[in-house]
């Protein structure tokens, strides 16, 4: 019997008790009314707990953002930063009390299938994902560029990008047109990593970041992670950026392979904690600082490096700003902490200044990296020291040839003398390199064995005109007649 029913028997009894009856079936009455009554208060009480399940679920749902993702097994709920944070059952209990209790969390579930909440697979992308796919980055807000072409921004926005460029207008426009690009066409995975260095600082790499571009693309979409946490273990801080910063790399303590691996990758697995992995786009501009002298990054003067634009940068932003005011640089600091770091941060200015890169550029879809004077130089002052030591011989002195184990000894020789506690190649990797390095170069030596004082030996030979007999003394006589005094006289030549 239903609540309604229960209730009308209730009240037909009770209407009998009015009547002239005997004891017997007054009690038998009274004993049926009461049995019901409490029949009608479980019922109520059913009820109540129905209506108080329902109201925490809806709750849950109407005042947080939640959904499941099967792929991933288990619940992503964002945080008031607009960060989506994995929750496994146990956690997201803990978080909503409501849901400890078992018959309130299968109506979650079921409230969870009815708003469409749940997703087979999880994702960050720029681009529209398929109904079945949970993406991270489907609401973002961005500054639009200002309405007149004429209302032009402060001139502090060209004096920092001229500061970023080291002065030199191919760089800062090319700074210009990397960030307007990642504006136009977020979704591009291919833009150049900008690649800032120089051993001054205070250039005004960091106010760029966090003025200029957090104010653009908002600061959920603007990440400033460690080297470590980008090729580290637990990515997860890669999730939905447009901007990656990395600021103070130096180039020796970089995982090279693992960040050539990232850039120019249209996907990415992401590993964090309380969720199984997934692939997320590829969504950010990678931009590496440092103010070390050798870069942040190691570059090889292959194919590998048209993922760097690289940016030499020495003249603090406060020079260029005393410059352009005709004030001294002291004032010009002051006049940047109390006045145009905020410029740099209005909306309104900002918005005029997407549109002068609008007026300059138009549609830029894709910029190639900048390799201009700045990449040359600072390929020249990471070259390893076999490689410098192979330029001296090879190409600056022009020698015919060299035995392979004297030049191993030079080698092992300088690499003591300018590093004592860092380590060597083994001889069999020393001469691959050595072999690759005249391939790349396309200069006309090989392996040869010649005769050498009478026996036969394995040198480095060039191959035009050399006949490889005692006669050959070019070499010999220049450097190696004795052989003690081979590492003193081509460390004098690449001193």
């Amino acid at each position: 019997m239903n609540k309604e029913q229960l209730v009308e028997e209730v009240e037909e009894l009770t209407a009998k008790l009015n009547e002239d009856l005997n004891k017997t079936e007054s009690n038998r009455i009274e004993g049926r009314i009461r049995k019901l009554t409490r029949a009608i208060a479980k019922i109520e009480d059913k009820e109540e707990r129905k209506t108080q399940i329902a109201t925490s679920v809806s709750t849950i749902l109407n005042n947080d953002e939640l959904v499941w993702v099967t792929s991933t097994q288990c619940w992503w709920i964002q945080m008031p930063d607009m960060r989506w944070v994995p929750q496994t059952d146990r956690s997201l209990k803990n978080t909503f009390t409501p849901l400890l209790d078992n018959d309130c969390f299968k109506n979650f579930h079921l409230e969870c299938d009815a708003k469409g909440v749940k997703y087979k697979d999880a994702t960050s992308s720029f681009t529209k994902q398929p109904a079945h796919v949970f993406n991270m980055l489907s609401d973002f807000k961005w500054i639009q560029m200002h309405d007149d072409p004429d209302d032009k921004p402060h001139v502090i926005f060209d004096l920092l990008l001229k500061s970023l460029g080291g002065g030199v207008q191919a760089n800062w426009e090319h700074i210009e047109k990397v960030i307007w690009s990642k504006y136009l066409h977020p979704e591009n995975y291919l833009l150049p990593c900008l690649t800032i260095y120089g051993a001054g600082g205070n250039v005004g790499k960091n106010l760029f970041v966090e003025a200029v571009l957090t104010e653009i693309f908002g600061r959920i979409q603007v990440g400033k992670p460690t080297m470590e946490q980008l090729t580290g273990t637990f990515n997860d801080i890669i999730i939905g950026k447009a901007i990656l910063f990395i600021d103070e790399t130096v180039e020796d303590k970089v995982n090279h392979e693992k960040l050539k691996s990232i850039l120019h990758t249209p996907t990415i697995d992401i590993n964090m904690k309380y969720a199984n992995p997934f692939k997320v786009d590829n969504t950010a501009l990678y931009i590496i600082a440092s103010n070390n002298t050798l870069g942040g990054v190691r570059l090889t003067g292959e194919k590998t490096d048209r993922r760097f634009s690289t940016i030499y940068a020495n003249t603090p932003l406060n020079e260029h700003i005393a410059e352009e005011m005709d004030i001294s640089d002291t004032e010009a600091t002051t006049w940047l902490i109390t006045e145009g770091q905020h410029i740099l941060r209005d909306h309104d200015e900002i918005s005029k200044w997407l549109r002068q890169l609008y007026e300059k550029y138009g549609d830029v879809t894709q910029v190639e990296a900048l390799h201009e004077g700045d990449h040359e130089h600072l390929l020249d002052l990471q070259k390893p020291l076999w490689e410098i030591l192979c330029e001296s011989l090879f190409i600056h002195d022009h020698v015919d040839y060299i035995k392979m184990g004297t030049l191993y000894e030079l080698y092992k020789h300088f690499q003591k003398e300018t590093n004592p506690r860092g380590g060597m190649f083994n001889n069999k990797t020393f001469f691959a390199k050595v072999d690759n390095w005249f391939k790349r170069s396309k200069l006309p030596y090989e392996r040869r064995s010649i005769r050498w004082g009478g026996n036969q030996v394995r040198t480095y030979g060039n191959m035009n005109g050399i006949t490889g007999d005692d006669n050959d003394r070019n070499f010999i006589e220049h450097i190696v007649v004795n052989e003690r005094d081979a590492v003193k006289v081509v460390y004098e030549m690449t001193e």
